[in-house]
């Protein structure tokens, strides 16, 4: 609800004992200082225009109207100018004094006045408008101003000249890389067909690129089907679009026919297309494709990037395809391509998946990584296999290069912890608050479930009690994790009671629990 203030109403009673000179000073003071300083702004500037009215008097003339239109910064300026020039009876207006002050006033975002002014330059026939209004279209897309343009564009094309294909290329292009809104591109196209002009493929594929973004791929899908009957015939870029968009939106199917369909037209691939495709389907875990693709692309002498040789060594890994991944990687290296952190993860975590432990270590040292990430996911997989002996060794060696995190040694609790070597795990939990890492969620939960799987209740609780101040969701996640072990052994059922008693009391009351 909108409040009316009453308006603030002054006394015209102004006491005795207010001293109006004191009270008036720095505001009269201030204002004088502005009044003057605006004047004198004004004088300048009236004497700067007096003084190109005089010279332009002197020699007025469609070249020296250009030259000083371009001199003068102030835009009411130039309009004024412009507009004297057009009063005077030996002198008309050429493209070129339409021009500049049209680009002036597009530049200066003042979109109304600029476009009237193209209409009166088309109005008045002035010899070589048509080049002129090309020219404007191509200086405000050489500097983004594409508003502009498009009224330009509109201009044009509302007189006899029609635009060239290359113009409405032009435009469709700085629109799709600005990323404008359709309806902006769907203008262009729509100018296009009202000036019959035919569209090639360079303008259909904008048209199919701003479909996708704009999420009408169905409308996408059938301005390709229909392109044949615009009489343009589909190119490498046309299918990098579709097979890409449908892709992305997860239409996988519909991309592989598409694709399929490429290859049946015989489209020579270009680099351009293997870098952006081929990530693409690796990330989709096609490997099928992906390596086709690839396969395709060597045999075209063309040089994989890292990019591409990063995705197909994932995609590899992830299908426990080692030997392959190792032979793209030595590839990859032998070229001078350097393998980005990503690319070692992957092939770590393959290693490890296989249980080739030993290898993933080798490439550690032969590679000289120092990454805590790599030496984690190998610590973690010497636990999982339960080799307690080598796990340690790991550790020790990272804490002796400096190279742990608290993940670290929550890996060798959690372990501990699982095969019952509690006394252990609260060992290296008391030295790694020692080496100043704080104990969290992962550190804690791993203590409570190994004291639990002991029968160690009192100790369970006691840590759950410690832990009540920093009470999270993870909390949760660790009750049903202590549920689904309990439940599966029926001699801890008194012990699923208490924990059920200790979390009503920590949750709900926020107070440590105690044993009755």
């Amino acid at each position: 609800m909108a409040v009316k203030l009453s308006s603030l109403t002054l006394s015209r009673r102004i006491p005795n004992w207010v001293c109006l000179n004191a009270r008036l000073s720095s505001i009269s003071c201030a204002i004088n200082l502005q009044s003057t300083q605006e004047s004198e702004h004004s004088q300048s500037s009236s004497a700067e225009f007096d003084a190109k009215i005089q010279f332009l008097k002197n020699r007025l003339h469609p070249d020296s109207l250009v030259s000083v239109l371009e001199r003068t910064p102030d835009l009411n300026s130039s309009v004024k100018l412009f507009k004297w020039a057009s009063l005077q009876k030996t002198f008309n207006h050429t493209a070129d004094t339409y021009h500049m002050m049209i680009l002036k006033l597009g530049m200066a975002g003042n979109v109304e006045e600029m476009e009237g002014f193209c209409h009166e330059m088309v109005r008045e026939k002035c010899l070589g408008f048509d080049k002129s209004l090309l020219a404007l279209i191509d200086s405000f897309v050489g500097n983004h101003r594409l508003s502009e343009a498009l009224r330009v564009l509109y201009v044009m094309n509302s007189s006899s000249f029609k635009p060239s294909i290359g113009i409405i290329n032009a435009l469709m292009s700085a629109l799709m890389e600005e990323k404008r809104d359709f309806k902006d591109v769907l203008f262009v196209y729509k100018e296009m067909v009202k000036a019959g002009i035919c569209p090639n493929i360079d303008t259909l594929n904008y048209l199919l690129e701003a479909l996708f973004e704009s999420g009408r791929v169905d409308t996408a899908i059938d301005q390709y089907r229909r392109m044949d009957k615009k009489g343009c015939n589909p190119n490498i870029r046309t299918f990098e679009i579709l097979i890409s968009g449908l892709a992305a939106r997860n239409r996988v199917e519909q991309s592989i026919v598409i694709l399929q369909e490429m290859f049946e037209w015989g489209c020579e691939l270009d680099s351009r297309f293997y870098t952006r495709i081929i990530p693409m389907f690796c990330g989709l875990q096609n490997l099928e494709i992906g390596s086709r693709l690839f396969k395709l692309m060597r045999a075209s002498n063309i040089a994989p990037d890292s990019v591409t040789y990063g995705a197909m060594i994932r995609c590899l890994c992830e299908h426990l395809q080692m030997d392959d991944a190792f032979k793209l990687f030595k590839e990859m290296t032998d070229t001078s391509l350097l393998p980005d952190h990503q690319v070692y993860v992957d092939i770590i975590n393959g290693l490890c998946k296989l249980n080739k432990i030993t290898e993933a270590r080798n490439l550690l040292a032969e590679r000289n990584l120092m990454d805590t990430c790599l030496h984690n996911a190998i610590l973690a997989s010497y636990c999982n296999s339960g080799n307690c002996t080598m796990a340690k060794d790991m550790f020790h060696d990272m804490l002796g290069r400096n190279i742990v995190d608290a993940s670290s040694w929550n890996i060798l609790i959690r372990f501990l912890c699982e095969n019952l070597v509690i006394n252990k795990a609260s060992e290296y939990t008391c030295r790694m608050v020692i080496s100043s890492f704080v104990p969290d969620s992962a550190t804690y939960s791993a203590l409570i479930l190994g004291n639990c799987k002991m029968g160690k209740v009192a100790d369970a609780l006691h840590l759950f009690g410690h832990i009540r101040s920093n009470i999270g969701f993870w909390i949760l996640s660790l009750m049903l994790s202590l549920l689904n072990v309990f439940v599966r052994e029926e001699t801890f059922k008194m012990l699923i009671k208490c924990f059920a008693i200790c979390l009503i009391k920590v949750v709900l009351f926020n107070r440590p629990p105690s044993i009755c």
